[in-house]
């Protein structure tokens, strides 16, 4: 099974970002077992997404944010031209 990136730069540093901060909160050990469960899931969801640049979530929804070179500026979206 083929994972297709479709994670892009600036959403994979803000995602392992994420992922980290609530791996870390959740090593804290402050809060109640409903909060650690979240902190839990939100930062493998995180760390996760973040390392793989695959989001199944993004998939679901026909989203792609990753594109092969960083320099290209091309839309993500092409809206398809009139005649």
């Amino acid at each position: 099974m083929t994972l297709n990136k479709n994670v892009g730069s600036a959403e994979r540093v803000a995602r392992l970002g994420i992922g980290l901060t609530a791996g870390a909160l959740l090593l804290s050990g402050r809060f109640t077992r409903p909060l650690e469960a979240f902190f839990g899931v939100v930062g493998l969801a995180g760390i996760f997404t973040g390392t793989t640049r695959y989001c199944p979530i993004n998939h679901a929804l026909g989203m792609n944010h990753f594109l092969a070179n960083d320099t290209n500026v091309e839309p993500l979206l092409k809206t398809p031209q009139a005649a």
